[in-house]
């Protein structure tokens, strides 16, 4: 489709009408409750269909030049297959096989019921098979053990028929083109920077999904995300790295006369960097401003209050080892229902049926989630205390039902989350704040970061993406704040936010921003595979924590280019 327009004509209609791909799902699933089964062994008790439409287009460029181009279509069905029943079946296993939370098959693009049909079939088949042999091996596990399972695998759902509304994306291959080249073309007279691309991915999910409790949902769901990504190294060599993503649900979230100027403010900070002094180590209160602000909330927070359930493992030691981690790294609040885990004067509610806030459209807006469950407010924290989890159809010792909030099957992640400060400071009063608690701890400057960087802030995603690499730690953007007021950008690393500091915020600023977040789900991937992310959209105002960690950079210097760029002398 390379330089022709891309109208994807998916409409809220459409997604009404039972076509093929609906009926052979439909079909398929009441054969498969009525005959599959293999002697002597469970018949399902569950199967859900989900098939998404997709039609995607990515470009990329460096320096003004396109390095790829592609757009096309792809259908794929994800099956989920349950033996046995609601109190013990094939899932919240790791049994050394492949997840239990179900896979994804091809589908044919053309809409022949019966070929399908086939492949539906083929996928089901395969899943059950798994599906069986998965819940022997707990059963086995279990009459080893001597014990019962405490909680039941899945929580029943009243069936329900959604046809979401959704907008497609027109998907413009030329003009993603162009946009890509001209973001990327910031970076062309600057020869200091080794490396700078430009991604961006356009795409529309057509949406079908069946289940044999009896629901139906379509949707439409177009996302486009933009990244700006740029490395260089600092004057003594340290690898610098910084980058800028963009997430919306319309063509309007990447337009070109506001991703510019951001585009040269990154680059501008980058070879500021390059001569920035490192940070000595500090210890003291730090003001979250800006996107940074709802980083360390998308980070460490969120995945604080979403409800984790360690899967019953063959080895228990591997078993006790994971609930070590959680408990030595302290990242989920699930033990503090009922507890103060932020200062009195804060609420926080996950509203997937929000659409904007102050004109700024939510991407995590929704009103069914991936198990078929309505999507609904939730108010998670009130008056500072932790009122409720998020929480999927999989029980845990906290929940026992569905907040709504299911993803994927098996992972679970905040949609809109909106963190409200009842008592807000003026920005003057915050950085007076600021200095005031910084003084006290002997300093003579306090620090205010602005941009944190995508990974870096909770303990366990740092561990389970291995030592930081240079990139990571280098997208931090930290200023001293001096009593006149002036400021100075140093290059440091923060080191992991513990979530019990929000509990010792010292204040809130009076105007929060809205930023959409790919949220991590590491929470989520003890039972549902891989880590995973989510877009989700974090309305937060500036916040002061009492006491953050920060560093000199650390971590591999790699050698630098024998010869200069030749794009000096091109320039």
């Amino acid at each position: 489709m390379k330089g022709a327009l891309c109208l994807l004509a998916l409409s809220a209609a459409a997604l009404g009408q039972e076509g093929a791909v609906v009926k052979a799902m439909r079909d398929e699933l009441a054969r498969s409750m009525a005959q599959l089964r293999l002697e002597n062994l469970d018949k399902p008790y569950f199967i859900s269909y989900r098939v998404e439409d997709l039609d995607v287009g990515k470009v990329s460029a460096t320096l003004g030049q396109l390095t790829a181009s592609n757009f096309g279509r792809s259908r794929i069905l994800l099956v989920q297959v349950r033996v046995g029943d609601y109190q013990l079946d094939n899932t919240n296993f790791a049994g050394g096989g492949p997840p239990a939370s179900g896979s994804t098959h091809a589908l044919p693009l053309d809409d022949d019921y019966a070929q399908i049909r086939r492949e539906i079939w083929l996928a089901t088949d395969a899943e059950y098979k798994q599906a069986c042999g998965t819940l022997s091996a707990k059963r086995s596990v279990l009459e080893r053990r001597k014990t019962a399972p405490s909680l039941p695998d899945f929580t029943r759902q009243p069936p329900v028929t959604i046809h979401g509304p959704g907008e497609a994306l027109r998907i413009d291959a030329p003009a993603l083109e162009q946009l890509a080249r001209e973001l990327s073309a910031v970076f062309r007279g600057s020869p200091e920077i080794l490396r700078s691309e430009v991604q961006i991915t356009a795409a529309n999910a057509r949406v079908s999904a069946v289940n044999s409790e009896g629901a139906f949902f379509t949707e439409i769901l177009p996302i486009v995300q933009l990244n700006v990504i740029a490395r260089t190294q600092s004057s003594d060599g340290a690898a610098l790295a910084d980058s800028m993503i963009v997430c919306g649900r319309s063509m309007d979230a990447v337009r070109k006369e506001e991703l510019l100027p951001r585009t040269r403010a990154l680059l501008a900070r980058l070879k500021a960097l390059r001569t920035a002094p490192a940070l000595d180590r500090y210890t003291g209160p730090v003001l979250f401003d800006d996107e940074a602000a709802a980083q360390v909330v998308a980070q460490v927070f969120a995945p604080a209050v979403t409800a984790v359930r360690i899967p019953l493992i063959e080895d228990s030691q591997v078993e006790n080892q994971i609930q070590q981690v959680l408990d030595q790294f302290g990242v989920s609040l699930a033990d503090r229902l009922g507890g103060r885990v932020l200062p009195e004067s804060f609420d926080v509610t996950d509203n997937p049926l929000a659409t904007d806030f102050g004109g700024v459209p939510l991407v995590g807006s929704q009103i069914v989630d991936a198990e078929a469950v309505p999507r609904r407010e939730t108010q998670v924290v009130e008056n500072g205390r932790l009122k409720a989890l998020l929480a999927t159809r999989t029980p845990t010792p906290q929940t026992s039902a569905s907040t709504g909030s299911s993803y994927t099957p098996g992972a679970t992640a905040p949609s809109n989350l909106f963190v409200v400060a009842h008592q807000p400071k003026t920005a003057a009063q915050l950085r007076q704040e600021l200095l005031r608690i910084a003084k006290q701890r002997g300093y003579e400057y306090g620090i205010v970061v602005r941009h944190a960087g995508e990974t870096g802030l909770n303990a366990l995603t740092r561990m389970a993406m291995g030592q930081m690499s240079a990139e990571a730690s280098g997208m931090v953007a930290a200023y001293k704040l001096f009593p006149d007021g002036r400021e100075e950008l140093v290059r440091a690393q923060i080191a992991p936010v513990p979530v019990a500091a929000f509990k010792d915020i010292v204040a809130a600023g009076d105007k929060p921003g809205a930023y959409a977040i790919a949220s991590l789900l590491l929470m989520s991937s003890f039972t549902a595979g891989s880590p995973r992310a989510a877009w989700s959209s974090f309305i937060v105002p500036p916040l002061l924590f009492e006491e953050v960690t920060l560093k000199p950079p650390s971590g591999p210097s790699p050698a630098s280019p024998v010869a200069p760029s030749p794009m000096a002398a091109v320039n």
